[in-house]
């Protein structure tokens, strides 16, 4: 069968979506040796060439907001026809408005366009609202990552729920506790300009991410004289400029926006603790990251936060700044409050199985293939 998948967010800075189809594509040649894969995108792909057939179209000197649409619905669909694959994936959720005949296979993360007009500007909103109905509609298969994921997206455009199924986000195993030598912490902190301890956010840095708590977590902290800064990791995202002022008014938080995964599994070794107190998420993965690697977690209480962490997690409401500056403290001054979170984030994450999610996801495209 042949199986093409819009690849076109790996040539981004990697980010969430980028990152649910990098791993992706790193479990199917370890389970699928029968279905052929192209990956379709503006520019050459570095992944598996032995395996990923990677077609890359060219991209004009043009506004990727405008050629991105044209891309989508009108030169892609002319590869996909000409090539006669089987099955269309893409996992950003929006099909092409002309007519492919394959099937078509989408991953909706999540509706935040929908949950709050501040997540994100009004172009993108009225756009993903247009497109992402009809590719509901015109989908064959639809995959979230999440129960509040799939609620939400029923809720919102009244989907019957037996056409959606629940793959959960999972993250690699590179994603582990281990022992990181004090060179090695030498290298990191003077790479990075790291502090002697600190706490760690990895995301989007943008307004639903609930930066600005953050930041204001932290002048709690800096009262109560704790050797406790804060490392931000992240892309930049809506509404960032004015976040980044906020940040830049700190010299107790440090922003990095550049970080290998090799830094970064590092880096979640080296942390004291995991903040997350994120207004919106339909899965959260940087909080499985850091519970793989044995952080204690602290996110809030909205989304589908709480599911992804369960027992292990310290959830607070998004804006119980107090209480997650109390927590913090706990953390710092009760060694076995600390060890037991700790122990808490490793039993938790083991519950979310990387090859389990890729062979749920073949099982999904080979029935929607055959029906």
């Amino acid at each position: 069968m042949k199986i093409a998948i819009d690849a076109r967010v790996l040539e981004k800075g990697i980010t969430g979506i980028g990152r649910y189809l990098e791993d992706l594509l790193q479990g199917l040649p370890l389970l699928d040796n029968k279905n052929e894969y192209y990956l379709f995108s503006y520019r050459n792909l570095n992944i598996e060439p032995g395996y990923y057939k990677n077609i890359s179209t060219g991209k004009p000197f043009l506004p990727d907001k405008i050629f991105s649409a044209f891309w989508l619905n009108f030169i892609l669909p002319k590869y996909l026809n000409t090539l006669s694959v089987d099955l269309f994936f893409t996992p950003n959720q929006l099909l092409p408005i002309r007519k492919i005949g394959a099937k078509k296979i989408i991953t909706v993360h999540d509706v935040a366009h929908k949950e709050n007009k501040l997540y994100h500007p009004l172009f993108y909103r009225i756009y993903n609202h247009i497109l992402l109905s009809l590719s509901l509609s015109r989908s064959d298969g639809i995959i979230t990552i999440s129960k509040f994921s799939k609620e939400s997206i029923c809720t919102h455009y009244k989907v019957e729920p037996n056409k959606i199924v629940i793959v959960s986000r999972t993250a690699t195993n590179k994603f582990c506790k281990k022992q990181i030598g004090i060179e090695r912490i030498e290298k990191l902190k003077k790479k990075f300009d790291l502090p002697e301890m600190f706490i760690l956010y990895v995301g989007m840095i943008e307004r639903r991410k609930n930066i600005n708590g953050i930041l204001k977590i932290s002048d709690l902290l800096r009262k109560k004289n704790l050797p406790l800064e804060f490392v931000l990791i992240g892309k930049r995202g809506h509404g960032f400029a004015e976040i980044h002022k906020n940040i830049l008014r700190r010299s107790n938080v440090h922003y990095l926006e550049n970080v290998n995964d090799n830094d970064l599994v590092d880096i979640y070794n080296i942390a004291f603790a995991f903040l997350f107190p994120s207004f919106f998420e339909g899965f959260g993965l940087p909080p499985l990251e850091a519970m793989q690697t044995g952080l204690p977690v602290l996110v809030s209480n909205r989304a589908s936060l709480p599911e992804v962490v369960g027992e292990a997690g310290i959830v607070k409401e998004p804006e119980d700044y107090e209480g997650f500056a109390d927590e913090i403290t706990k953390l710092y001054k009760n060694m076995d409050y600390q060890m037991y979170r700790q122990n808490k984030s490793i039993e938790r994450s083991s519950k979310f199985d990387y090859l389990k999610s890729i062979e749920a996801f073949l099982k999904i495209i080979n029935i929607s293939a055959t029906d």
